[in-house]
């Protein structure tokens, strides 16, 4: 069965946040979340935390019909555990 692979950017600031995602106390937060995010619905490859957004790369073997609310989902939980 053929992957679908997935590219994209999570901006993680609220309108009115103006959190630092280079933090060193955000980074094992980002990851807790990605690795689970990893171990449950997808296979990521890569992740880049820059300042005020991050980069993904990962990928399913089931197609996504709607990216924006998985996105969302990933957003959700980093959101809520920072």
């Amino acid at each position: 069965m053929a992957r679908s692979y997935y590219n994209v950017t999570l901006l993680l600031n609220r309108e009115h946040e103006q959190r630092r995602l280079n933090n060193g106390g955000v980074a094992p937060i980002v990851k807790e979340v990605l690795q689970d995010f990893s171990r449950r619905a997808a296979r990521v490859y890569a992740w880049v935390v820059m300042p005020d957004h991050m980069h993904l790369l990962f990928s399913r073997a089931k197609p996504l019909n709607n990216l924006a609310h998985f996105v969302g989902r990933i957003k959700r939980q980093i959101n809520a555990r920072l």
